[in-house]
C-alpha cells in the first residue's frame, strides 16, 4: 500500500536532502563496526527511514506533505540532540529484543521503586492484527519511583520502549501490507490521587507523553479505559492537554459493561488476561479485594450439544453478580442444564433462553438466570449469568456451577 501513495513520493522527495544527511551523520558518529551488522540504511535503527515511518508522519499530518516533512525533520533533530542511535539503539541491542517491558534499560530498577509488575506491551493481536497493550493503572506507585529512581533513567526507560515498539510495528506493517499499531486497554480500579501527589509526577508524564507523541506519531489505533472512578477524571484534564487531538479521538470510556465492546476488537482470551492481571495485582497490594476468592473473568467455552463446563462464581451476601460467557461454538443457541451446589446438595432443573433456575427446596436460595442480548446471533454472542444472592441469608462464598448443554 506505501509504494501506491503519491503523497509518499513526495514526502520522500521532499526529505532526501534529510535523509543523505541523516545517513552521513550516522557514518560519522558510530564506529564502522556498528554499521556493519545494519544492511538496510546506514542508521542504527532499521526501519527509521522506511516508507511505512514516513506514512505515518503523513498520517499524523492529515497527509499534508509540507506538514509532515517539517514534523519529520523535527524528529531526526531530536534523535540527534538525544544521542538515540548511539547512547540507546546501539548501546543497548534494542532491536535484537522481544517488545517487553523487562528487556527496556532501568526496568528493574524502576519496578522496584514502584512496586509495580509493569504493563504488558504486547498481549495479543486484534482481530485485524494490531498489537494489543494491557495495563493496570495503579498497579505501582509513580510517585515512589520519582522520590527514587532519576529522572534521566526513567527518560531513557520510556525512549527504549517507543523506539523498540516503532521497529516492532514498522516490521510488522511491512509483512502485513498496513500500518500496525497498539490498541490499549487500561484498567483504572486502582487509580488513586495519591499516585500524582510527587509535585514532578504530572510534569515528567507530559514530557514523556510530548516526545512520544512528536517523535513517533500513528501509534495509537485504540486506547480504551475502563473501570474509571471519578477521581480520574481530576487528572484527565491535565493529561489530555498532553496528547494530539488526533490520538484524543481515539481515546474511549467505557462503563462496567465493557465485555461486549472490548470483544469487537480482542479475543476474549485477552480480556480474561486482563481482569487476571487486574485481580492479581489488587491481591499484591492488598487493595479492596477478597483475595480468598477466584475473579468472574469472562469464559470462553463450546456451547455445542453434549458439551459442559465448570463455573465458579464468588457469590457475594446480598448482591447480584454476573459472569460472562463467550460461546466458541453455538448453533442454534443452546439450552442448558445447570447444576448447582452447596455442600452435600446438587439441584438439576433444564432452563431456556432467560429462564429462572431457583433450587430453594433446600433454602438454598439464590438464583441463577442466563441472558442472552436481544437479536443476538449465535456466532457471536456473549451470555451473561447473573447469580442473584439480594434475598439470602448465606454469607458470601465460591459457588460451584455445572453446566450442560442440550
Amino acid at each position: 500500500m506505501f509504494e501506491k501513495c503519491n503523497e509518499l513520493k513526495e514526502l520522500r522527495k521532499e526529505l532526501q536532502m534529510d535523509l543523505d544527511g541523516y545517513a552521513s551523520w550516522m557514518s560519522l558518529s558510530l564506529p564502522s563496526s556498528e554499521l556493519e551488522s545494519e544492511v538496510e540504511t546506514p542508521a542504527t535503527a532499521p526501519m527509521l527511514l522506511s516508507d511505512v515511518r514516513m506514512y505515518r508522519f503523513l498520517q499524523g499530518n492529515g497527509y499534508d506533505v509540507s506538514a509532515a516533512a517539517t514534523a519529520f525533520r523535527k524528529m531526526l533533530e531530536w534523535r540527534k540532540s538525544n544521542n538515540i542511535e548511539k547512547d540507546l539503539v546501539s548501546h543497548f541491542n534494542l532491536y535484537e529484543m522481544e517488545l517487553k517491558q523487562s528487556n527496556l534499560p532501568n526496568a528493574k530498577e524502576i519496578n522496584l521503586a514502584s512496586g509495580s509488575n509493569g504493563p504488558w506491551y504486547d498481549a495479543g493481536r486484534t482481530h485485524d492484527g494490531h498489537v494489543v497493550h494491557i495495563e493496570v493503572i495503579g498497579s505501582g506507585d509513580p510517585s515512589a519511583m520519582i522520590e527514587t529512581v532519576s529522572e534521566q533513567k526513567i527518560i531513557q526507560h520510556h525512549m527504549a520502549l517507543l523506539e523498540l515498539r516503532a521497529n516492532v510495528f514498522d516490521r510488522l506493517s511491512v509483512e502485513q501490507g498496513k500500518v500496525i499499531k497498539s490498541l490499549q486497554i487500561r484498567d483504572l480500579s486502582l487509580f488513586g490521587l495519591h499516585l500524582v501527589r510527587h509535585s514532578g509526577a504530572m510534569s515528567l508524564l507530559g514530557k514523556i507523553m510530548k516526545f512520544g507523541s512528536n517523535n513517533y506519531p500513528e501509534s495509537a489505533q485504540k486506547a480504551f479505559f475502563i473501570n474509571t472512578p471519578p477521581s480520574f477524571y481530576v487528572v484527565w484534564k491535565v493529561i489530555q492537554t498532553f496528547i494530539r487531538k488526533e490520538t484524543l479521538e481515539k481515546t474511549v470510556f467505557l462503563d462496567k459493561s465493557y465485555h461486549r465492546e472490548l470483544l469487537k476488537y480482542v479475543p476474549v482470551r485477552i480480556i480474561h488476561n486482563m481482569e487476571y492481571l487486574t485481580y492479581t495485582t489488587a491481591e499484591t497490594h492488598h487493595d479492596a479485594v477478597d483475595t480468598s476468592r477466584p475473579a468472574n473473568f469472562v469464559r470462553e467455552i463450546s456451547a455445542s450439544a453434549g458439551s459442559q463446563a465448570e463455573l465458579f462464581v464468588y457469590m457475594t451476601r446480598e448482591k447480584r453478580n454476573k459472569v460472562h460467557i463467550k460461546f466458541t461454538e453455538c448453533d442454534p443457541l443452546p439450552k442448558a442444564v445447570i447444576l448447582t451446589s452447596s455442600p452435600g446438595e446438587v439441584n438439576e432443573q433444564e432452563i431456556s433462553l432467560g429462564a429462572v433456575v431457583d433450587p430453594n427446596s433446600t433454602g438454598f436460595s439464590h438464583q441463577i438466570t442466563l441472558s442472552y442480548p436481544e437479536g443476538c446471533h449465535a456466532d457471536e454472542c456473549l451470555l451473561s449469568l447473573f447469580v442473584d444472592n439480594t434475598e439470602s441469608w448465606i454469607q458470601s462464598k465460591v459457588v460451584k456451577f455445572h453446566v450442560k448443554f442440550l
